[in-house]
């Protein structure tokens, strides 16, 4: 076991450790994104191809990576053109 998960599952609060390796859940990948949870949990629900990727950890569980978060918001870039 890497001492990190070792330091952190002394810690009282387990979603520190999971923020520190880059992991979020729906409530902080949804601030980070800037919008709801509820948005985020609709396109898991309905299997809607919109929302970024996400990792089922298990029924209850799910957490985002926040490289997967940026690669989404990337792909979402619209370049405007300049008019001269």
């Amino acid at each position: 076991m890497s001492r990190d998960f070792l330091r952190s599952s002394n810690s009282r609060n387990p979603s520190e450790f999971l923020e520190g390796r880059g992991l979020l859940d729906t409530a902080g990948a949804a601030h980070f994104l800037g919008l709801s949870s509820s948005t985020l949990s609709y396109w898991r629900r309905r299997n809607v191809h919109r929302g970024p990727s996400y990792l089922k950890l298990h029924r209850h569980a799910v957490r985002y990576r926040v490289r997967d978060l940026e690669a989404w918001l990337k792909r979402r870039t619209v370049r405007i053109q300049e008019t001269k």
